[in-house]
């Protein structure tokens, strides 16, 4: 098994995937020792990075890997131990960049449920009226609370780069 492992380095890659949607195509990768064909999710992080893992090469400065002079880590980039600055690079963007895109489809829901239709349309009763406004009034609050809160994350978020 382990010569299987060593004849095919190198030869497991991407495969082109025929059943993906047209809006995103997905990324299943072929590999070969084991025979099977697996979804790029499946994988270590480093895969679905904007650099995936260059076997025998450390990803920071492109240079043979030596193994008495790097590290592997478990996202599955190579690193010399002078590159290497307590954080992947290219795992962090990657990280950083999923977390922006997921503020951002949440403020949107936020606000688009702000212009829905309200039962308050519906009723013609005065008090029931003035019930249903006082809870507007209170998901309003906790609707800026929540923005204020997510804006205060995306500033930390970003200064994520002075850690």
């Amino acid at each position: 098994y382990f010569q299987e492992i060593f004849h095919n380095c190198g030869r497991s890659r991407p495969k082109l995937n025929k059943k993906a949607n047209k809006k995103k195509p997905s990324e299943i990768y072929q590999l070969v020792t084991l025979g099977k064909v697996v979804d790029l999710w499946c994988l270590l992080t480093g895969y679905s990075t904007s650099y995936p893992p260059q076997p025998g090469l450390y990803d920071q400065c492109k240079l043979p890997f030596i193994n008495d002079n790097g590290t592997v880590f478990i996202c599955s980039h190579t690193y010399h131990s002078t590159c290497y600055h307590r954080r992947c690079i290219y795992c962090k963007k990657f990280y950083k960049k999923g977390v922006v895109k997921n503020i951002e489809l949440f403020l949107k829901r936020i606000e688009k449920s702000i212009n829905t239709f309200t039962l308050e349309d519906l009723v013609d009763d005065d008090n029931t009226k003035m019930e249903i406004k006082e809870r507007d009034d209170e998901n309003s609050r906790e609707i800026d609370k929540t923005l204020d809160i997510l804006s205060k994350l995306i500033i930390e978020i970003n200064q994520i780069e002075n850690w």
